[in-house]
């Protein structure tokens, strides 16, 4: 039986990394897709995050689609990343949340 897991973090290393939780939310997901199991990562696509620094092929834009923030309708988007065949990272990519300088701004 392969176990499935969604692993959601603020941050993960190497994409975005402030301290230690960067490093678990990296380590762990990679360890246990090791052990077999089949693991997601979903994390914030902050401004400050370049794919084409790192050796994956490129990411996949999924489907757009609208969430409403204080009233206002926002667009918003997922990118996947595989980096290998039982381990993703799935970015969700919302301008107005998420573009800027730094993780915790």
């Amino acid at each position: 039986m392969v176990y499935k897991v969604l692993f959601v973090t603020s941050e993960v290393t190497p994409f975005s990394k402030t301290g230690g939780l960067a490093d678990v939310s990296g380590a762990l997901p990679a360890a246990l897709a090791t052990a077999g199991c089949d693991v997601r990562i979903v994390t914030p696509f902050y401004g400050f995050i370049d794919l084409d620094q790192f050796d994956f092929p490129s990411a996949t834009l999924l489907t757009a689609r609208t969430i409403d923030l204080h009233g206002r309708a926002q667009p918003y988007r997922f990118r996947r990343v595989v980096l290998n065949r039982r381990h993703e990272v799935f970015f969700v990519e919302c301008d107005p949340l998420y573009d800027r300088p730094g993780v915790y701004v």
